[in-house]
């Protein structure tokens, strides 16, 4: 049983004199190691852009194109458009079209013929590519690579592409609107077209060339009751049912045509991108990590540290064995 143990500062100043230069010793030796590694690892610079995300239903055609009352739209991305983003960059197909834009394959003298290569290059790019928010209801997008100047175009043209993606996906929804009323206004000219060759045929037979009011007031002239014969009535009900159809389609080729050009608005990145730059990705001047002096401070200074703690623990271990 242990009684009375003590280990007081005296004891912890006793330990320290006689384990000080052993303490001295093993922190210098940290710190000379830890310049060798800083000395021959290679740098690492890291390039940042900062970037801000549009609200995408500023761009919508409803509130482009509104005229029966006036919505208040917030310009900047609400979070729900942050993750879209954030998950659009760090989709594997957004890294893979980075990656062969970039010709990193090249660069990196890695042979994609083989599966493995082409993995050790993924895994490589998705170490030094990073994609992150901000308390600023911002992003920022960023590379890390030996090459300054490469960190810096990978980073830029990141962005780039990511927008590219993003804005796509909304420009594609567009696009499909517009080729589905393109259809339908294509089928509306072949219907009017049909019904205007029918009109006419019927025209010069019954020589009926008055226009038809659907309404049925004042249908018949003078000069149509001249001409009157039998069949005569039918043709006039025919024309006037034609004539009604066709109107009604050529105001649907109207509205087809609106609606197009609505489509049609902001249908490219360059005229309503998704993302906005606020810093663009500059070429760093200085590697990522802690400078030559401050690896060597701190890696001696932990050593020492450590070193002296270990030797506490001896010691007071000895002492708790001496009085056992």
């Amino acid at each position: 049983m242990v009684e009375n143990t003590k280990f007081d500062l005296v004891d912890i100043a006793k330990t320290f004199q006689k384990r000080q230069r052993t303490i001295l010793i093993i922190a210098l030796v940290a710190g000379l190691a830890a310049a060798a590694s800083w000395l021959l690892s290679s740098r690492k610079y890291k390039s940042i852009s900062s970037v801000l995300v549009t609200n995408p239903l500023y761009s919508d055609r409803n509130n482009i194109f509104r005229n029966d009352q006036v919505i208040f739209v917030e310009y900047f991305g609400r979070e729900q458009d942050i993750d879209k983003v954030m998950a659009v960059a760090k989709s594997d197909k957004t890294r893979a079209i980075i990656i062969n834009y970039m010709q990193l394959a090249k660069t990196y003298k890695i042979d994609t013929s083989k599966e493995e290569e082409r993995i050790k290059l993924f895994m490589r790019f998705k170490k030094s590519f990073d994609v992150k928010r901000t308390e600023y209801q911002s992003m920022e997008i960023s590379y890390t690579d030996p090459d300054p100047k490469l960190a810096a175009d990978v980073t830029n043209n990141a962005v780039r592409l990511v927008d590219q993606i993003y804005t796509g996906y909304y420009d594609d929804l567009r696009l499909n609107a517009r080729k589905t009323i393109q259809g339908r206004m294509h089928y509306t000219d072949s219907m009017i077209i049909t019904l205007t060759d029918s009109l006419a045929l019927l025209r010069d037979k019954y020589k009926v060339y008055d226009i038809l009011s659907p309404s049925r007031q004042g249908l018949i002239t003078g000069q149509m009751k001249a001409n009157g014969g039998p069949g005569y009535g039918r043709a006039i009900e025919e024309i006037q049912n034609i004539e009604a159809i066709k109107d009604q389609l050529v105001t649907d080729r109207a509205r087809f045509l609106s609606l197009m050009n609505e489509f049609s608005a902001g249908n490219s990145v360059e005229s309503q991108p998704q993302i906005q730059v606020i810093s663009p990705g500059y070429v760093p001047d200085k590697p990522e990590g802690l400078g030559l002096l401050m690896t060597i401070a701190v890696s001696f200074l932990a050593a020492a540290f450590f070193a002296t703690i270990w030797f506490f623990l001896v010691a007071y271990y000895k002492v708790l064995t001496q009085k056992s």
